[in-house]
């Protein structure tokens, strides 16, 4: 396989960077295989609400965009139709790690959009996960999912 340095090096940069992060929490979430790109997209925009409408409550969410921190990118193929998700998140101070994890496991089983084995545990390496959910900015030059990741500005 030959590896683009370039691309190589913008895949670290951002590892370098999420890796400061307070990212506990690994997620892969599959779809169903007769999804869609754009329903994929969709679906992760309505699963992160449902969270973070859950975590911090409906009016912490509508007046002061209460989100999680997380960072997250769609993977999948239009030929093959294997879409899936990967997150890192960051675990609430308040909330205990099992009843976080089984949150989002309920919340994405409860969607008609989800499909099987899907998981979530503790991250033990960070810097490892989010090169593995940074790999297309290698292999594709493609970026992470901007619309469903949470980064919070440097103070």
């Amino acid at each position: 396989m030959v590896i683009n340095f370039k691309a190589h090096q913008a895949q670290q940069a951002y590892v370098a960077w999420l890796c400061n992060l307070p990212l506990s929490v690994a997620l892969t979430l599959n779809f169903r295989a007769d999804i869609h790109e754009t329903q994929a997209r969709s679906a992760a925009r309505h699963f992160w609400r449902l969270v973070d409408t859950q975590v911090w409550g409906a009016n912490a969410v509508k007046r002061h965009n209460a989100q999680l921190i997380r960072v997250c990118a769609l993977e999948g193929e239009a030929q093959v139709r294997n879409w899936h998700y990967h997150a890192a998140v960051q675990l609430p101070e308040h909330w205990q790690t099992n009843k976080f994890h089984d949150l989002l496991m309920n919340t994405w089983g409860d969607m008609r959009e989800a499909g099987k084995y899907s998981m979530c545990t503790a991250i033990h390496d960070r810097m490892g996960w989010l090169n593995y959910i940074c790999k297309d900015v290698r292999r594709k030059g493609e970026a992470l999912c901007l619309a469903t990741s949470h980064i919070p500005q440097p103070e």
